[in-house]
This record gives C-alpha cells, structure tokens and sequence, in this order.
C-alpha cells in the first residue's frame, strides 16, 4: 500500500486532537463530579444515619435497663415513615433481638456485629448503622439501622446524567470556539503557506499578497516572513540562471559558428574530436597509428586547365570536391587536403574503429567515389567538356605519424611517412576508373570485397616490389558478413542505404 493512500490533512487532524482534548477533558470532568457528589451523599446519608440512630439509641437506654419492649417498639415505629428506612432494631449485650421492623422489599440483615463503637458500611445497595448503648459505661445493648440507597443512587444518577448533558454543550460549544480560533490562527496562515508554495513551485515568486495576509508575530509569522526572504532570493537567483544560461546559449551559439567555420578549413573530425574531448594536447601530439591512406587524382584536370578559362574550370573542380566531400563525411574519413584535382583522405585517426573496419570503410568510400563520377562525367559533358576526366585511386595501410606540424603560428594536422608515400604511388601506376589497394590493405577487405591482383610495383624507396590489387565491388553477401564480423552498425546501415542507391556495386 504507498503511503499516501492513508493520509489526512493537518486540518483534520487537528480538529481530531482539539475534540479529543474538549470531549476527554469534559468526559472525564462528568465521571469526576458524579464520583465527587456519590462520595459526599454518601457522606451526608451516614452522617444523618447516625446522628438519627444515636438519638435514637440515647433517648431509648431506659427502655434496655427494664428491657421495656413495647417501649422499644415504640421508638422504631417513629422510623416507620421513612422510605429510605431498610431495617432497624434493638438487641441486647448477648446478641438477642429485642424489637425490630423492617421495610418491604427491603431484607433484615442475617447477620449482625456487635461493636464496641459506632460503626458504618455501605453493603448491597445499603448503609448499615451500628451503635453501642451504654449507661455509665455499662453496656446495655445495641441498636442497628438501616437505610436503602436506591433513592439516593436514582438521585445522583439523574444529577449525573443532567451534569453530562451540561458538558456536552459545553464541550459543543467549547469545541466550536476551538475551531475558530484553530481557523483563524493555524489553519489560513498554513493554507496561505501552502498556496506559496504551489506559487514558487510554478515559477511565480510574486508571493508578497499570501504572505501579507499572515497578520501574526508568533511562529507562523515568522514562516511567512522566511517564505518571502525565500521567494525574493529564489527570483534573484533565478533570473541570475536565466541571465547565465542566455548567455550560454549565445556563447554556444558562436561556438558552433566557429566550429562550423573551422570544419570547412580543418579536418571535421579532428574539430570534432577536439571539441568533445575538451583535450586538444592529447588529439594534436603526434604519435604513430595505423592508418588507411588514400589518395586520388583526375587523370586529364591538367591538360583540361589549359582549354577552359578560369571561372569554368572553378565551378568544374567546385562541383566535383563537393560530391567527394559529401562521399568522405558519409564514410567518416579524415580530409587531410585538397591538392588542385587531388585528394588525400585516411582512417584511423584522430579516431578509429580498428584496423579492419578503417580500411573497409576507406575502400568502400573510394568505390563509391568511382561510382559518382559518372554522373560527374555526364554532367561535364553538357557542360561543353569533350574530354572526359576519369578518377584514379590508391588506398594503403601500415604506420604512419599523425599529429600536429608546422610552426607555433600556424600547423597543420596531417600524417606523414612512407605509407601516405606507397599511397601516392599506387595513384600514380592505377588505371583510370579503378581502385587499386596495396596488399596490407587487401588482407583487411578480402572478406567484404571482391579483388584481383594486378602487376607489382617498386614504389620509390622500396627495394623490393609489392603486390597490389584493383577492387572490383562488393561481396553479394556484404552485409551478412558485416553483421559476421561485429562491424559498426553505423557502417552496416551506410552500406544498406549505399546499395539501396546503387552507389555500390555488387562484383559479378
């Protein structure tokens, strides 16, 4: 069961103390006075018991010296009259009765005491009187009365029902007066209290009209004066947020502007990187990763500079980065440069996805980049370009130096070595219109792509030749195996979406 199933309000609750305190108070006050008033007729009834029974016993000691029992018959006939009267009767020192009456329905005692003094007990709804009778100190007797205390409980019951019935207005009455004044003085300066809070919770500080009305020096008082302290406060400081986090925004804002302009000037996922790990140290040092270089040229962009003016051939080389630009940041390579028709791009750094994967996704983004010449090529050609461009590209994997280089003035986040060196040479000796890939990097991609060796090469600085590959499309089953291989689902679904659109093609 939650525990707000069970809940009650404070009013509630406090009404139910108040009445409990009013209606026990009183409860106990009835119980107290009807104890009270038994205990003085009680009082009062022996009192008179006795001093009737002592006169009595006084006035008929002659009688007991003659034993005179038509005297002592005579002295109780004047109790006959009394109808509280029980029993009474004389007896003599040896316990004998003398005379004696009693009342219907009252019952004679069976059994008697005989006292030294005088003596009461109240037994079975009864006050029984014992006197002594001496002459000279002589013991002449007894006498022994009798009193019902049916009329005098029948009494003290009606006094106690009409004293109950008194404090039950008065409780009434006490417990609305209470209530007023929990109403006045409790209960609306907390429900004010409490509509302040609803008030801060939704954002409205402006609480001064709640509070204001908590005309009170006590406690509550205070409350209210610490709820508007409180309220002020909280508005200052939150228009202070406010004001802060504007101000973050705009600064966020011009952040992103800034990071937008340098990804247009600086490879975006080194700005990327930077920007995440707050740590640009520890993405600029250079440090030797394995990397997937790729390079890539237009095969006929030089002859072509000499027939076209410069406008003409601005908008042709425009057009044709903007495609392999949109090529690379689908396949998340790194832009190191643009070198005229030129192109350098690598995986690996400033983060990789691991050897395989980096080498794949660069192998995919060059056949795709194949791929979109030709609708390059046919725009050119209505463009008035007779001679057609075709692409050439060579991919190789191994070690390389990334990192920052340059002066302190101005650096440049690129790689360096022999690797990006072999990559160059194997764009040089590649066919028009074909991929060719260094033997590193088809150990990597034989799963995903289907290849063919072609002639090695002796790029310069290498002693011996190297086998090389040109790639002629993708595996029937690609994207099984990319799921095989525990691939990125970042590159599953890119691939998925690339064959959707034709953009790669299946080797047949």
């Amino acid at each position: 069961m939650s525990k707000h199933n069970m809940t009650f309000s404070l009013r509630f609750k406090l009404i139910c103390i108040a009445m409990l305190a009013v209606w026990g108070g009183e409860t106990i006050d009835s119980f107290y006075i009807s104890y009270r008033e038994n205990i003085r007729a009680r009082e009062g009834i022996s009192r008179q018991a006795v001093s009737l029974g002592e006169y009595i016993a006084f006035s008929s000691a002659p009688a007991l010296v003659f034993e005179d029992r038509s005297a002592l018959s005579e002295a109780l006939s004047a109790l006959q009259k009394n109808p509280s009267l029980a029993y009474a009767m004389f007896a003599d020192t040896a316990g004998k009765i003398l005379a004696k009456i009693n009342n219907h329905p009252f019952s004679f005692p069976k059994q008697y005491k005989l006292v030294g003094q005088t003596t009461v007990e109240f037994a079975d709804q009864q006050v029984h009187v014992m006197i002594p009778i001496h002459d000279h100190e002589e013991s002449l007797g007894f006498f022994y009365l009798g009193f019902s205390l049916q009329s005098l409980n029948e009494q003290i019951k009606d006094d106690g029902i009409m004293a109950f019935g008194l404090n039950v207005s008065q409780a009434f009455l006490l417990t609305l007066i209470m209530m007023f004044f929990l109403q006045r003085v409790i209960f609306r300066p907390v429900n004010y209290l409490s509509e302040s809070t609803k008030f801060i919770s939704a954002g409205n500080f402006k609480i001064g009209k709640l509070t204001e009305k908590i005309k009170s020096g006590d406690e509550l008082g205070q409350l209210a004066d610490s709820f508007q302290e409180m309220a002020t406060s909280l508005e200052e400081k939150t228009n202070e947020i406010i004001e802060q986090n504007q101000t973050l925004k705009d600064r966020e804002r011009s952040l992103q502007k800034v990071n937008n302009f340098l990804s247009t000037y600086l490879p975006k996922q080194f700005v990327q990187t930077v920007w995440d790990r707050n740590q640009e140290d520890e993405v600029t040092a250079p440090k030797r990763e394995r990397l997937t270089v790729f390079f890539s040229d237009l095969q006929g962009f030089t002859a072509l500079t000499d027939q076209l003016d410069p406008e003409t051939l601005f908008v042709l080389l425009s057009e044709y980065q903007n495609v392999m630009n949109n090529i690379v940041l689908k396949y998340d390579g790194t832009l190191d440069k643009y070198m005229g028709d030129g192109l350098m791009v690598f995986f690996g750094a400033p983060e990789s996805r691991g050897q395989q994967e980096d080498a794949l996704r660069c192998c995919l983004m060059a056949m795709e980049m194949q791929n979109a010449m030709g609708g390059l090529q046919e725009s050119w050609f209505h463009q008035g370009i007779e001679s057609p461009l075709d692409l050439r590209i060579g991919v190789h994997t191994g070690f390389s130096t990334v990192g920052s280089f340059g002066t302190e003035s101005r650096l440049d986040y690129t790689a360096i070595g022999p690797v990006v060196n072999i990559a160059s040479r194997l764009e040089s000796s590649c066919p028009p219109g074909e991929v060719k890939i260094s033997h590193q990097t088809w150990a990597n991609i034989r799963p995903f792509l289907e290849t063919k060796e072609t002639e090695s090469i002796t790029p310069k600085g290498l002693t011996r030749p190297m086998k090389t590959y040109v790639v002629n499309g993708v595996t029937t089953d690609l994207l099984e195996l990319l799921k095989e291989y525990k691939l990125s689902t970042v590159l599953q679904d890119v691939c998925q979406i690339s064959m959707e659109e034709k953009a790669l093609y299946v080797a047949s």
